[in-house]
């Protein structure tokens, strides 16, 4: 079992145990990558203004409070885009684009070029190639523009066409599950209730987010395994948890008597 937290800051002493761990997974999973890009990760929190993207960390743990795995996403409010810088799981436990020159390198010599992956999370109607270049350059010039030439920013930016990004076809696709299972009589089957209204539920305390496109992605495999039955939500009135507070409450007095 594990949690996901958002983490704000580095100054409390277990924000700043998890920055311990946090620098280790990279230093593990990318021993090339410079010290100074992993210093620098507690001041994109602190300092949002200065590299023009609201940054958001989240870890996730397991119950000794130990570091599994975590991501770093930047949002650029105006422009309505989030990047994902990291993403990674400790070393214990563990495609792009098309028509565009995202993936020429730094120098001519390099053997290692930059990749864009796109995610529309759901969303039906294409990247237009206007949008495209105001997103790549933001991401270029406050992110890597001690990297990145003027230069080189603008060739790849002025690559996008005026109509839709043309993207390249995924690299994996989902197989469809041909196998045949036993079916499951319906009172062994696990009853499942989904609230509608809890699409999107944030815990915030907790650092837990879900979006919708995840739910209905969830629902979708489970209903192949017709292992669960639905049942559709019912509404309480609120004097029933009152109730079930004073019944608990007896309990425990009972016990207590005991």
């Amino acid at each position: 079992m594990f949690r996901i937290r958002r983490i704000y800051d580095d100054l409390r002493p277990v924000n700043q145990a998890a920055f311990s761990q946090l620098r280790q997974i990279l230093r593990e999973q990318f021993p090339l990558l410079a010290q100074r890009d992993i210093d620098k990760i507690p001041e994109l929190l602190h300092n949002p203004r200065k590299q023009g993207f609201r940054s958001v960390l989240y870890v996730a743990e397991d119950g000794r409070q130990r570091v599994q795995g975590f991501a770093l996403l930047s949002h650029e409010a105006n422009l309505t885009f989030c990047f994902l810088d990291y993403i990674f799981a400790a070393k214990c436990t563990t495609g792009g684009g098309i028509g565009t020159a995202y993936e020429t390198p730094l120098k001519p010599d390099d053997d290692n070029p930059p990749y864009l992956v796109f995610d529309p999370l759901g969303q039906p109607e294409p990247l237009p190639g206007s949008a495209a270049r105001r997103i790549v350059r933001a991401i270029l010039e406050r992110r890597y523009g001690d990297l990145c030439t003027p230069e080189y920013i603008a060739l790849v930016v002025n690559s996008f066409p005026e109509g839709p990004v043309a993207l390249r076809a995924p690299r994996c696709r989902k197989k469809a599950i041909t196998e045949t299972r036993p079916s499951t009589a319906r009172h062994q089957r696990i009853a499942l209730v989904v609230n509608d209204r809890h699409d999107i539920h944030h815990v915030r305390e907790r650092g837990y987010v879900e979006a919708p496109v995840r739910v209905r992605t969830l629902l979708q495999e489970l209903e192949k395994t017709s292992l669960f039955a639905p049942q559709p939500p019912r509404l309480f009135p609120e004097r029933a948890a009152g109730e079930r507070c004073r019944t608990a409450a007896d309990e425990v007095c009972t016990r207590a008597a005991c």
